[in-house]
């Protein structure tokens, strides 16, 4: 429209300082925000995934709890 009413602006003009710059920053922004959102939460998913995990308890350390010399004294209902 601009170029109809007579402004200062051709096509290649137009491309360079507005096409050119807006594709490169929609590029670089989209990618950093999509990609450093999706890289966040997949690394949230891997160290949840990784604590489960590691949140587990041995099978067998009564001796660690009662000590190795102790006894276990049963309870019994009377």
């Amino acid at each position: 429209m601009g170029m109809i009413l007579g402004a200062n602006l051709s096509i290649g003009k137009y491309i360079a300082c507005v096409m050119i710059p807006v594709t490169l920053g929609n590029i670089l922004g989209g990618g950093l925000f999509v990609g450093v959102t999706y890289w966040y939460l997949y690394l949230i998913e891997k160290v949840d995934t990784e604590l489960k995990i590691d949140s587990k308890l041995p099978v067998n350390n009564t001796d660690e709890i009662i000590g190795k010399n102790e006894t276990i004294v049963e309870i019994q209902e009377l």
